[in-house]
């Protein structure tokens, strides 16, 4: 008898194990929806581009760089986010977008801020659960920016030679002229491989703390130094080298922030400086600047 007995346990147990597994089974395929709530779906905010609105005789080009979006949803910040993007937002009805520029010191993937400069764009939206706001933010300029140098180089060159036999011209091909009319442009060679300039002028400068920037769209075959000249009156003026920028095949934007290095040297005025030599590699190289700005708050 006990053989019968046993299987007739072994085929409980079976049925259990079975029924055990089948509720496994039914749990783990179900348990979204069983344990989970619904998951909530979002409206959506498009931002494709940040555009600026400047007066081009007072503050030059409008062509900006603006590479984040710093965006706020009724005073609080959402993120920063790469333009264009698509974000998500969970708060419906009616709501207020604020839009900061955001910019790369140095263009410094590491070094990224909003651009104190600039206003930000207000807009007031209605958001739906599962549809898109597009919005096309354009900023200005802060009501109280100050252009120290506002170069197009379309009439006037506002720079000068140092040293160097080149000849420091405008050029008006359009092959090397980002905007307008004219770029500036240099070029050396084996025989005049180095050069060296400056602006005309002096500036003088705010030293506790406001926001200085040097902005500048450039093309160049070699690396060149930009530098800050400080001139202390009477004393012989201190070359401080301020960043090195690398060759560029393309016309690209820069943002140069000065405020740190004139918070701590304070000297009476200032020039702007570019520096270059010619590397072991090249033959010549060609030079290309425009819209060149100093400004600040």
């Amino acid at each position: 008898m006990w053989p019968i007995k046993f299987y007739q346990r072994l085929t409980k147990t079976a049925w259990w194990v079975k029924l055990l597994a089948y509720i496994l089974i039914i749990s783990i395929f179900s348990s979204c929806s069983i344990f989970d709530p619904a998951e909530e779906i979002p409206a959506f905010l498009q931002i494709d581009t940040i555009l600026l609105s400047a007066d081009y005789e007072a503050q030059g080009t409008e062509y900006q760089l603006f590479d984040d979006a710093w965006v706020f949803v009724d005073n609080e910040l959402l993120g920063v986010f790469p333009v264009p993007s698509r974000l998500p937002v969970y708060n419906f009805g009616d709501a207020t977008i604020l839009i900061l520029p955001g910019i790369k010191n140095n263009n410094r993937t590491d070094n990224r801020t909003n651009y104190p400069l600039m206003e930000n764009d207000t807009t007031f939206v209605n958001f739906v659960a599962g549809q898109t706001v597009n919005i096309s933010p354009e900023v200005n300029y802060r009501a109280g920016a100050t252009f120290k140098i506002n170069s197009n180089f379309d009439v006037t060159n506002d720079f000068t030679l140092t040293s160097g036999n080149q000849q420091l011209t405008t050029t008006s091909d359009a092959n090397e002229v980002f905007e307008g009319n004219r770029s500036l442009r240099l070029k050396i060679d084996t025989l005049n491989p180095n050069f060296a300039m400056r602006t005309f002028d002096n500036y003088t400068l705010p030293s506790l703390g406001e926001d200085i920037y040097i902005e500048m769209h450039y093309k160049n075959e070699a690396s060149f130094t930009v530098l800050l000249a400080a001139n202390f009156n009477a004393d012989p003026s201190i070359n401080g080298a301020v960043l090195n920028i690398g060759p560029q095949e393309n016309w690209t934007k820069i943002y140069i922030p000065l405020t740190e290095i004139i918070g701590t040297t304070n000297a009476a005025s200032y020039t702007i400086n570019f520096e270059g030599i010619l590397p072991d590699t090249l033959d010549s190289a060609v030079y290309l600047w425009d819209n060149i700005k100093l400004v600040h708050n």
